[in-house]
């Protein structure tokens, strides 16, 4: 059985194993977001490495990006949300 693995956006926890271990599993690229807080990096589309969790000085294009990813998230890849961030 393979391990749940979790990815947040925007103080929101997904559980991105149902539909997308194979995309977000270790040796993938975009196992980088798994575990982590990953609003910043997905809104400047800077993937190489998450550095902060910091989204407060974001462009209105970057927020209307990281808006984006979320309703992907939640609407389009159907990713069930089990918890919430907390700093």
């Amino acid at each position: 059985v393979d391990p749940p693995l979790y990815v947040g956006i925007k103080g929101k926890v997904y559980d991105v194993s149902y539909g997308g271990f194979e995309m977000y599993k270790p040796g993938t690229t975009y196992n980088i977001f798994a575990g982590k807080d990953s609003s910043r990096s997905l809104a400047t589309m800077q993937f190489d490495e998450i550095k902060s969790r910091k989204i407060d000085d974001l462009t209105p294009e970057q927020l209307k990006t990281l808006d984006d990813w979320d309703i992907k998230f939640e609407t389009k890849r159907l990713y069930p949300i089990v918890g919430d961030l907390t700093d």
